[in-house]
């Protein structure tokens, strides 16, 4: 379960962090919005038609593991992408760069001619290196979840969501 209580309005707040904090300069995430996506999971994601990203906050074990689902979706709207191919990609590289909360997990995998033998293109070597496909197993982990939230050791900012 969620620690937080997640409104429409706090979600909108953490939309506009994430987007001043990591895309401040990225017009695009300036008309969308986001919205708690509260029941048929076929309508949670982002939606490039309505211009809006939903979310269902019950689908998410913590505040950061929503806030990490906030940053994947803003990246799909950046690279312009559903699928998790190249552009995609290169949000998720850049995001971790910057030191963000991303989790990568196994449903990342699609699009991209990604594996869990080959599961991330070699030009994105943070994003490999964040991912490991055997993270979960002894750890209680079922997803194979690992989070890389100190990108390439840059100085760390304030604490995030979680963190």
């Amino acid at each position: 379960m969620v620690h937080s209580t997640w409104t429409n309005g706090r979600l909108a707040e953490l939309y506009e962090d994430c987007r001043a904090r990591y895309w401040s300069n990225e017009p695009v995430l300036r008309s969308y919005r986001i919205e708690r996506g509260i029941g048929d999971p076929a309508q949670r994601g982002w939606d490039p038609d309505a211009r809006v990203i939903r979310i269902d906050p019950a689908d998410h074990t913590s505040d950061r593991e929503l806030c990490a689902t906030v940053l994947h979706e803003m990246a799909h709207v950046v690279a312009g992408q559903s699928a998790h191919g190249p552009r995609f990609w290169e949000q998720i590289e850049y995001l971790l760069e910057q030191g963000a909360p991303v989790m990568l997990k196994t449903g990342e995998l699609s699009g991209c001619g990604a594996t869990l033998e080959a599961p991330i293109p070699e030009r994105f070597v943070l994003a490999r290196q964040a991912f490991e496909p055997d993270a979960g197993r002894g750890s209680g982990n079922q997803d194979g979840v690992r989070s890389r939230a100190t990108g390439t050791g840059r100085k760390r900012r304030r604490p995030y969501y979680g963190e």
